[in-house]
């Protein structure tokens, strides 16, 4: 609303009593109307223009969208959720966690200072463009058949494509065609496309889950469970483990591994979590490390390995082929120790952003690299210290 001392107040209230003498609903500035099969809202917005910010403008947009695209989304992201009609509304209207809505109209008009807005002329308006439009689609079916053929029409892969994907998916899923709901949404990921919300697992990925029916969708919400767990390590900020999925999540380490600088963020850790059920014992801890700086770090592997005692997992500091010829005369200063490695066991982000993206995605290292073994951990605690003799391997 304008900037000018009660203006906005006024013309709310104003906008408010004009709205309620027509038995239309008001909540948080918008006035809308629930029906059967729809929610439709009016949301005007009162500012400036101008490079002195002099001339008052009014803005308004009339949206629509059917009540069950925001059940479905929810059913999809929040299946566990147990939600009161009160509380659908109030998510509805306040919330975002939401479907966009489709704009029906919308128009900026230039006002007057201190003026109030014809709110009954745009009333008038908001009525008259509703009831056309539910005129042409009275049902969600009509609703839906309408949203496919209009997205049908967008060019896969434009912001007006993945914006209106959402709730193109969600108004076929509620309208029972939930087959082709599925199949525009797989084309679309397939095509390396997503929706434009914001979601570490795209929204079109639980859409098209969810359309596809109970099976895959407990299979998909399974797959959803972290496969690994992302540390970055700093000396001031204690920051928890980010969980990934790998089969959705692909990962951002070159970012991580370039905010490296060796004294106050110094190593990120990637640890491959045990199979759903596995005992998390230190004989299986798999994990991939990097520490220095993004100039200049040391990569630490540690797995499990067969040996005459038996199971135990083996730290190990990765060098390229032929660093076991090379002697330990380069010093690794870190925050918390100073490292004796080889020069082939320095690395830089190009690099140490390759090993871990194949270990993320594989849980093992490519050819090409050999590995120092450092330190042995043993099922009942203990360590046993592999630097010293013939560890390299």
């Amino acid at each position: 609303m304008v900037n000018s001392p009660g203006t906005d107040k006024l013309w709310a209230e104003a906008l408010r009593a004009a709205s309620k003498l027509r038995g239309m609903k008001y909540v948080s500035q918008t006035v809308y109307v629930v029906d059967d099969v729809y929610l439709t809202t009016l949301e005007p917005q009162v500012g400036y223009r101008g490079r002195g910010r002099e001339q008052p403008v009014f803005r308004y947009t009339v949206n629509i969208k059917p009540l069950a695209v925001d059940e479905i989304f929810w059913a999809a992201f929040m299946p566990d959720e147990d939600m009161t009609a009160r509380k659908r509304l109030n998510r509805r209207m306040n919330g975002w966690f939401l479907i966009r809505p489709l704009t029906l109209a919308s128009e900026t008009v230039d006002a007057k200072e201190g003026d109030l807005p014809e709110w009954e002329p745009l009333l008038d308006e908001f009525e008259r463009v509703r009831a056309a439009f539910i005129a042409e689609q009275p049902t969600l079916e009509a609703f839906a058949q309408a949203q496919a053929e209009a997205q049908a029409r967008m060019e896969p892969g434009t912001t007006a494509s993945s914006t209106a994907l959402p709730l193109t998916i969600t108004s076929l899923t509620a309208a029972g065609r939930s087959e082709e709901a599925a199949r525009l949404a797989d084309e679309a990921i397939s095509r390396g496309e997503r929706s434009s919300m914001s979601f570490t697992v795209d929204a079109l990925k639980y859409l098209s889950a969810y359309a596809k029916g109970p099976q895959a969708y407990a299979a998909f919400t399974q797959s959803l469970i972290p496969t690994h767990d992302l540390q970055v390590i700093s000396e001031s900020a204690q920051r928890p483990p980010l969980g990934l999925p790998r089969e959705h999540f692909a990962g951002n380490f070159e970012r991580d591994l370039a905010s490296l600088d060796g004294k106050e963020t110094w190593a990120v850790v990637l640890d491959a979590r045990p199979p759903v059920g596995a005992a998390n014992e230190r004989t299986v801890l798999r994990y991939l490390q990097a520490a220095g700086s993004a100039e200049a770090m040391m990569v630490e592997y540690c797995r499990p390995v067969q040996r005459e005692a038996g199971i135990m997992s083996v730290r190990s500091i990765v060098g390229r082929t032929g660093a076991a010829k090379e002697p330990l005369d380069v010093s690794l200063s870190l925050p918390r120790f100073t490292e004796r490695i080889a020069s082939a066991e320095i690395f830089a982000v190009e690099e140490a952003t390759a090993l871990f993206y194949s270990f993320y995605r594989t849980d093992a290292l490519p050819e090409g690299y050999e590995f120092r073994d450092a330190e042995a951990y043993l099922p009942d605690g203990g360590t046993v210290d592999l630097s010293g003799g013939d560890s390299r391997r």
